[in-house]
């Protein structure tokens, strides 16, 4: 993890796997989609094994991961609507109902079949939904 150019790699790789999971356009962000999908940070993991490995307990080593996963989600840059629908990513992981699917993960990433989206992608002549009245 100390190799800039390797972690670039396995973080690409792991957001490719969480669209997989969680049925999500290629626009989404890193961010986003591996709080809705539920898949930390690969560079968190691996720290967190690096942790159990030396001798601190799973479930602590885990409430840090998600104390700076957390952090992380807060101050980033990306996945603002996702952040702002799902503010502590430990409620959304630990919910006692439901699995993510396509239409769920258009919600809660805003990337979809949404007019604005679409829009700003020159994939539709305005932002305004078609079925208001004018």
């Amino acid at each position: 993890m100390k190799i800039q150019k390797h972690l670039l790699k396995l973080v690409r790789v792991q957001r490719i796997m969480a669209i997989r999971v969680c049925s999500a356009y290629r626009t989404i962000s890193a961010e986003a989609v591996r709080v809705i999908a539920g898949i930390p940070p690969i560079y968190l993991l691996a720290r967190e094994r690096a942790e159990t490995y030396e001798g601190k307990e799973k479930q602590e080593a885990r409430k840090d991961l998600m104390v700076m996963w957390q952090e992380e989600m807060s101050a980033g840059r990306h996945g603002g609507w996702t952040y702002e629908l799902l503010p502590l990513i430990e409620v959304w992981l630990n919910r006692p109902y439901g699995e993510v699917d396509y239409y769920l993960t258009q919600a809660l990433s805003g990337h979809g079949c949404f007019r604005k989206y679409l829009f700003d992608r020159n994939r539709a002549p305005n932002d305004k939904c078609p079925t208001v009245a004018m």
